[in-house]
């Protein structure tokens, strides 16, 4: 397995536009998620079973919006009107 780098730490950060904090500290997780990775890589495939099945999009419902019934949304947490504010996600 190729060494992983802090300078690499630093690029991948700045290309996922966050911050790489103390680098250093990074290198041997990412490492072992690179090693993660390459296990898997070596799991052979051949002859196994598909996980799932492939579904033709013409057979799926139609997306289409639908009114609320009478005075739900004054029963919703959020700002009023229209739009609902959801909680965020962690």
């Amino acid at each position: 397995m190729p060494a992983i780098t802090e300078s690499e730490v630093v690029r991948v950060a700045a290309l996922m536009k966050i911050g790489a904090g103390d680098a250093a500290a990074h290198v041997p997780k990412v490492q072992k998620m690179v090693g993660y990775f390459e296990r898997l890589d070596e799991v052979g495939l051949e002859g196994g079973a598909p996980a799932g099945e492939a579904v033709d999009v013409g057979d799926l419902r139609a997306d289409e919006a639908e009114e609320c019934p009478e005075g739900l949304m004054g029963h919703l947490k959020g700002e009023g009107g229209e739009h609902v504010r959801s909680p965020g996600l962690r």
